[in-house]
């Protein structure tokens, strides 16, 4: 569909290999974010690190991640989408390298952040390249399909990468990981020659970096519900990346240890109902309905599976046997759930900023959220790495995740009763 803009060839070829690019590279991106599920513990053992050290090694990914959130939708101002992503690509392609060849906690962590800073401008990037190409409903199909392959990317990085890293090892499988990267790098920004946007964008001030993004923080300050979006995006970010990024397989493990050598697919599960709620977003948001009343439903939906996720690793207290079939068929079920609310929930919310922000300052808004959102993953990743370290001297491993993930499905519960008046006066 081509909307407001050119109609020539050029434009709907330049368009669509644009898409296709941006499409990948986010897969790439999440998979880096959450291949420490299965990478990290091998470090872990390899290196005697603890579950805080290993969460703060992981979680420095996002710190870096975070810092290129707040300056990926100015710098795709001034250079375009292409040429940050391209450079930002070539710069992951090295720590990748470092992260495969570690040979140290320092080097594992050292890699994380260059992959953070690698792959940070990636999604910021292409909702930029979205907004300069959609609107209204499609736009937000748009951005269902970039969560999509997002969740292909992570389901990657579980049980599929569990099985390439037992048979060729870490080094090998970063080294042909770097190859492609740096691939779709040098790709990418050679597309910056050819791309043309199919509307209008506005580009008064986009040299003034700070100034585009002490707007974004503005516009966000002064609308409730744009300040609600991004705690509720910071709270999914938190539980899904440090479950789903993190954990997963090794608390998969401790509540069902008959079966620990499929731990990995629970997040993979996680991944393929993220891609399903992601796809179908916008079919359960019927026209005559207000987007804000789909986003409550939502936020309604992802509290839920908070709490079955935590309920699911108990299941031994409820009279079946953690050892039998039909209690992994009960937690992957409750992955699945978990997945898909945590799929559907940003796609209604992006689309939803989309109409309470103007066209040049979009992006900038939806990365101020986003960095808010690494900086919770980073400070949940490592304070649940810390907590489980206290508790466990005194709990089993299981009720030691269990803990500190209620108490965090409480606090999104609270939250999202309180969000809902907010939501419903639409500001």
């Amino acid at each position: 569909m081509d909307l407001g803009g050119s109609n020539n060839m050029r434009t709907k070829h330049s368009t669509t290999v644009s898409l296709l690019a941006f499409l990948l590279a986010y897969v790439f991106s999440t998979f880096f974010k959450a291949s420490t599920n299965v990478v990290i513990p091998i470090f872990q053992q390899q290196f005697a690190m603890s579950a805080g050290v290993a969460g703060f090694v992981s979680s420095a990914y996002f710190l870096f991640y975070a810092v290129m959130q707040l300056l990926t939708g100015p710098l795709c101002r001034r250079f375009g989408q292409h040429k940050v992503v391209g450079l930002g690509y070539l710069v992951s392609t090295i720590g990748t390298l470092v992260f495969g060849f570690a040979h140290s906690s320092a080097m594992v962590l050292i890699g994380r952040i260059l992959i953070g800073i690698g792959v940070g401008p990636v999604y910021i990037a292409a909702i930029a390249f979205m907004t300069d190409n959609f609107e209204g409903r499609t736009y937000a199909i748009m951005i269902g399909l970039v969560t999509a392959f997002g969740g292909f990317g992570s389901a990657v990085s579980s049980a599929p990468l569990q099985f390439i890293v037992s048979k060729f090892g870490v080094i090998h499988t970063f080294i042909g990981l770097s190859a492609l990267t740096g691939i779709l790098a040098i790709l990418i920004f050679s597309l910056s020659k050819s791309y043309v946007p199919r509307l209008q964008v506005e580009k008064e001030g986009s040299d003034e970096i700070l100034g585009t993004l002490v707007k974004g923080c503005k516009a966000i300050i002064k609308s409730p519900s744009l300040i609600y979006i991004t705690i509720g995006w910071m709270l999914l970010c938190a539980f899904q990346h440090s479950y789903q990024g993190l954990w997963s397989a090794s608390w998969f493990g401790y509540a069902f240890p008959k079966f620990s050598t499929v731990s990995g697919y629970s997040s993979t599960v996680v991944s393929i109902g993220t891609i399903v709620g992601t796809l179908i977003s916008e079919k359960l948001h019927k026209r005559d309905l207000p987007r804000n009343i789909t986003i409550i439903q939502g936020e309604w939906m992802f509290a839920l599976g908070c709490v079955l996720v935590c309920v699911a690793h108990c299941i031994g207290s409820f009279g079946i046997k953690a050892d039998s079939t039909i209690a992994i068929v009960i937690m992957l079920t409750a992955d699945f759930y978990f997945g898909f609310t945590a799929g559907h929930g940003p796609v209604q919310r992006m689309a939803y900023a989309r109409t309470l922000t103007d066209t040049a300052t979009n992006a900038t808004v939806i990365g101020v959220m986003n960095a808010g959102g690494c900086v919770a993953v980073m400070f949940y990743q490592w304070l649940s790495g810390v907590v489980f370290d206290a508790l466990s001297t005194s709990h089993s491993p299981n009720a030691s995740f269990v803990i500190p993930y209620t108490i965090l499905a409480a606090v999104i519960m609270i939250t999202t009763a309180i969000s809902v008046r907010v939501y419903r006066k639409k500001r």
